[in-house]
């Protein structure tokens, strides 16, 4: 999939600071991910198509189909023809818990395998937020008052004298 952000970010001629800033998440984030120490998580995912509506969900998750959507894509899929599948499919639709709308018919059964899979990857998101703070108390303990009990004074010349 990082081979695919960087297509977006090279046909988008944006660097990687302009693409994390344009995205709204961290560079290192980022970074991070292009250095292969993380993977990206459905909230890239998510930032990425907020920004870019139209870069194929598919294409950026599992390498399937085109970069980008088209019309002829939406029109074979009744968005634009005839049929619609909002009154006759949209009772088999399961609700999605945060109101948010679904980027898949999810009635054909490779675009439900990929909702699937992005609810697994939000479902450790949201595991991964709730793991609580420890804070740590750090308590200094008075210690006795220290005293000086020798001072050594070293010469350029090789000698030494000692106070006490």
């Amino acid at each position: 999939m990082k081979e695919r952000i960087l297509q977006i970010m090279r046909r988008e001629n944006m660097t990687q600071q302009e693409f994390a800033k344009a995205i709204e998440v961290s560079p290192a984030s980022l970074s991070n991910i292009f250095n292969g120490k993380t993977n990206p998580t459905n909230n890239h995912v998510s930032a990425i198509h907020r920004r870019f509506p139209d870069i194929n969900i598919n294409w950026l998750m599992f390498g399937e189909g085109d970069m980008y959507t088209t019309v002829s894509d939406e029109t074979k899929d009744g968005v634009d023809g005839g049929e619609s599948t909002i009154g006759s499919d949209a009772e088999k639709a399961p609700i999605d818990t945060k109101g948010e709308p679904m980027l898949f018919d999810i009635s054909d059964p490779e675009h439900y395998a990929a909702w699937a899979r992005m609810e697994d990857i939000k479902d450790v998101d949201d595991q991964n937020r709730q793991i609580p703070v420890v804070r740590e108390v750090v308590k200094y303990v008075d210690k006795p008052q220290r005293k000086i009990t020798e001072i050594r004074i070293f010469f350029d010349d090789g000698t030494f004298e000692v106070f006490s």
